[in-house]
């Protein structure tokens, strides 16, 4: 799990003082709850990472990169488009793709050349080209996603366009092109991910020789209950505890106990029509993970 670097401050906003600058302070009640939300982290066991001066996005780069060129397959769960600049093609060995969590779709190199009809790494250019209100990235005005992609793709390159621009047909296009160079080539900056991040600036919550290596520890059960009675889940800490019997088992008793579960709920099933069955494992098998 990334987090952004604690002060709030990048490279990004030093090289362009109004980045992201027209997003609305942070809620003053959601501040605190980041310290709970590692919390929560370090009580199931899953490693918190965090660099300063950059950017969750730049510290995802530069892991995913590290772990795929030590051969490990990548999945990055996030909902960010900028994230896709990193998947790379699956010719059978190690590569990166994208989980949507909110929309559940994966995005591997084919899913964002169908969404965005550039390969991903030319992703940045056309996010150059067109600007992000949201992060205040400005772009070229009057040029959107699909005309810079069409751009890129003609093209090639941000660069290739800068350098090409007189070839375009379209008057309008190549005065504002012409125009915004210098805005182009900033934009391109600030999209670009970094993905070199030396490892003594990231802050992990344990330490590792290599990036493959980071797992999700094993569930430390006391470690978890302790974090439920510090945050008054009482729910939450009665549903573990009726499940310690079966947890961490390996002798097929949880096996035993899931089918004996599923035969007594479709009895139940059968005898009353207005009964919702609990979900068997078929019933998530399009999920993209």
């Amino acid at each position: 799990m990334v987090f952004d670097s604690k002060d709030g401050t990048n490279f990004r906003k030093l090289m362009y003082p109004e980045y992201k600058a027209n997003r609305q302070a942070c809620p003053e009640d959601l501040i605190p709850q980041f310290d709970f939300v590692k919390e929560a982290a370090d009580a199931y066991g899953i490693l918190t990472l965090e660099a300063p001066g950059y950017e969750a996005d730049d510290v995802i780069a530069t892991i995913a990169t590290k772990a795929m060129e030590e051969g490990t397959h990548v999945n990055i769960l996030s909902g960010d488009k900028d994230l896709m600049q990193l998947v790379t093609m699956d010719d059978g060995g190690a590569c990166i793709e994208l989980i949507d969590p909110m929309k559940m779709i994966r995005y591997s190199h084919e899913k964002v050349i169908e969404q965005w009809g550039v390969e991903p790494s030319q992703l940045a250019d056309v996010l150059a080209l067109a600007g992000d209100s949201s992060d205040n990235i400005p772009g070229i005005p009057g040029i959107g996603p699909k005309i810079a992609a069409s751009l890129i793709q003609e093209y090639g390159t941000l660069e290739n366009v800068l350098d090409c621009v007189d070839s375009i047909p379209q008057k309008a296009r190549k005065q504002k092109i012409k125009e915004n160079v210098e805005k182009a080539i900033l934009s391109r900056q600030l999209v670009e991910l970094e993905r070199n991040i030396p490892s003594e600036s990231i802050t992990f919550s344990s330490q590792f020789d290599r990036v493959s290596d980071f797992r999700t520890q094993p569930l430390q059960i006391e470690r978890l209950l302790k974090f439920y009675d510090h945050m008054g889940f009482k729910d939450l800490k009665e549903r573990v505890k009726s499940r310690l019997p079966i947890i961490g088992t390996n002798d097929g008793r949880y096996n035993d106990i899931l089918d004996a579960k599923r035969k007594k709920s479709i009895r139940k099933f059968n005898n009353d029509k207005t009964y919702k069955r609990p979900p068997s494992e078929n019933d998530f098998s399009d999920l993209p993970f």
